[in-house]
């Protein structure tokens, strides 16, 4: 974002990566199978060799935040909810493991133990396994709702959270509507361990 400087970056989330080659620009549903088969055939073609005719087309959404480097210490980026338009040309960079992990994931304090706040790992980020890690308290003191199609995993998703809440918050109390009778499948041995009151 900075003019003559390199230590402010609007940050954006990758949706999709292809490739692309200036005549499948022209290409479109309307023509005939035969001359699209035809078109791609040779541009597959050109894949194969270095081409000046391709590029690759990345679609991303903005985050809503920027990173401000600060130049003494490289290590400590500041993660400011900003909303801004890059610059046309300006470079792009790839965030590293360490900097996602900063500006994602949350890191407990003192001697909570960082398994207490993992919920899984973080899909396509890098080539490495990136666990994401949530602050539990902040998570349920707002309005959360999980929705996703059946049998997705939303009631393993609420178990996990319940479980780690249970392990992090331990005055945390839970209230479960269980109609579908799944939570006591997956949190038996929380309802075992720990002191509760059944209402049927």
């Amino acid at each position: 974002m900075s003019v003559g400087a390199n230590s402010v970056y609007s940050i954006y989330e990758v949706a999709d990566v292809y490739p692309m080659h200036y005549s499948m620009l022209t290409l479109d549903k309307s023509q005939p199978g035969a001359i699209r088969n035809e078109f791609m055939t040779l541009i597959e073609n050109e894949w194969q060799t270095i081409s000046k005719n391709t590029w690759i087309e990345i679609v991303a959404a903005p985050t809503g935040y920027i990173v401000a480097l600060d130049n003494d210490i490289p290590s400590e980026p500041k993660f400011i909810r900003k909303g801004t338009s890059p610059l046309i040309g300006s470079r792009v960079y790839m965030l590293n493991k360490e900097t996602i992990q900063k500006f994602i994931c949350y890191t407990p304090k003192g001697e909570d133990l960082l398994e207490n706040y993992d919920i899984g790992y973080l899909l396509g980020v890098t080539e490495e396994q990136v666990p994401f890690t949530v602050n539990i308290e902040k998570l349920l003191h707002y309005h959360v709702g999980v929705f996703a199609f059946t049998g997705s995993g939303k009631s393993n998703l609420t178990s996990l959270v319940l479980r780690k809440s249970v392990n992090s918050l331990p005055n945390m109390k839970f209230v479960i509507f269980d109609v579908s009778s799944e939570y006591g499948i997956n949190i038996l041995d929380l309802l075992k361990s720990i002191p509760t009151r059944d209402r049927y």
